[in-house]
C-alpha cells in the first residue's frame, strides 16, 4: 500500500514504479478530498483526484481491466463519464444501498479499459509546470518532450481554510 497525494509526481511515480511494469487488472481509488461543505468546490477537487488516479491508472491497467473509484454526484457527473467514456467501454455510477440516501458519495465503476491508437500516458503537472520539459524521462522514456501550455491553461489555485469565512450581517458582531 502506498498512502500520499495522487495529484503529486513523486506518489504517482512511486505507484507506478511499484509496478515494475506488470499491469493490474483491477485498480481501486479510495481518494476523497477534505470536504468544505461547499458542493461545488468538494466535486471539483473530488474530479481532480479522479482525473489524476485516472492518469495513473493509464500507466498501470491491462487492456480489459477495471476501475473503480468514489465519486461526488454533481451536475457535472455526465461529463466525468464521458471522460472515463473514453478509456473505458462502460462506465456506471452506482450507489450502494447502505450509502445514506443524502449523501451525494457514489461510486464510478469502470470496465474494460482501452488507449486509443496513439494515446501515450504521460506524467506532468498541467496546472504548477509552464516550463517545456522532457517529463517522460523521469518515466524512462527520454523521447517525449511536452508543449508549452501556459497560454491554454489558467491554473486553480486554493489556499486558506473555508471554515474561517465569516459574513458579518449585524454591525459589531464578530
Amino acid at each position: 500500500m502506498i498512502q500520499g497525494d495522487i495529484t503529486s509526481f513523486e506518489t504517482a511515480k512511486k505507484v507506478i514504479s511499484h509496478f515494475e511494469g506488470d499491469k493490474a487488472q483491477l485498480v481501486v481509488c479510495d481518494g476523497a478530498p477534505d470536504v468544505t461543505g461547499q458542493h461545488d468546490l468538494d466535486e471539483f477537487m473530488q474530479c481532480q483526484l479522479l482525473l489524476a488516479a485516472l492518469n495513473i491508472t493509464s500507466f498501470i491497467i491491462e487492456e480489459g481491466g477495471t476501475f473503480v473509484a468514489k465519486i461526488f454526484r454533481g451536475k457535472d457527473i455526465s461529463l466525468k463519464i464521458e471522460q472515463f467514456g473514453l478509456f473505458f467501454e462502460q462506465v456506471q455510477v452506482i450507489k450502494p444501498k447502505s450509502s445514506r440516501i443524502s449523501s451525494i458519495e457514489s461510486f464510478l465503476v469502470c470496465r474494460n479499459f482501452h488507449l486509443s491508437p496513439g494515446y501515450k500516458p504521460q506524467m506532468f503537472d498541467i496546472l504548477t509546470d509552464f516550463s517545456k520539459t522532457e517529463y517522460s524521462d523521469q518515466l524512462g522514456d527520454s523521447t517525449t518532450e511536452q508543449p508549452n501550455i501556459a497560454t491554454y491553461i489558467t491554473p486553480f489555485l486554493m489556499c486558506g481554510d473555508l471554515n474561517q469565512l465569516r459574513i458579518n450581517t449585524t454591525p459589531g458582531e464578530e
